[in-house]
């Protein structure tokens, strides 16, 4: 699939379409076998099929592959303006994407909605794992 740059960033867009997968396969994994039980107790929610569900899943697609033009975008820049190799560039753009942004939504949740400590930590701990996953993802394909 070719690539083209906007405003100095390449763009491929195989690489955001896989990126999103990785989202999407990291999300079913991490709501899963690995944290599905322990969330679904945290949140009274049950864990069981529903018919909105597919149309849930394209939307939250159609997100993740927003997330990583964007995450490519912050990546390429950073490659530019820094020494680093690209895999302490992932590790680090993504502790920082991780550590502000998505940090404080999710706190602002735990906090507002009295939420458990546990699920700040299962949500933001998504986010963060999506950031490196997503990032290396982009990494193999534009750094």
């Amino acid at each position: 699939m070719p690539t083209f740059e906007v405003l100095g960033v390449v763009v491929d867009p195989l690489a955001i379409i896989v990126a999103g997968v990785a989202y999407e396969v990291l999300g079913f994994l991490w709501y899963g076998p690995f944290f599905g039980k322990k969330w679904s107790a945290l949140t009274g929610k049950k864990m069981e099929p529903s018919k909105k569900r597919p149309l849930d899943m394209i939307f939250g697609f159609v997100v993740a592959m927003f997330l990583a033009t964007g995450l490519n975008s912050i990546l390429q820049f950073a490659q530019q303006v820094s020494e680093l190799q690209p895999v302490m560039n992932v590790l680090i753009s993504s502790g920082m994407i991780a550590g502000t942004t998505t940090f404080i939504v999710y706190a602002e949740e735990y906090l507002w909605e009295e939420r458990d400590l546990k699920l700040l930590l299962i949500n933001w701990g998504h986010q963060f794992a999506n950031y490196i996953v997503m990032g290396a993802v982009l990494a193999l394909f534009v750094l």
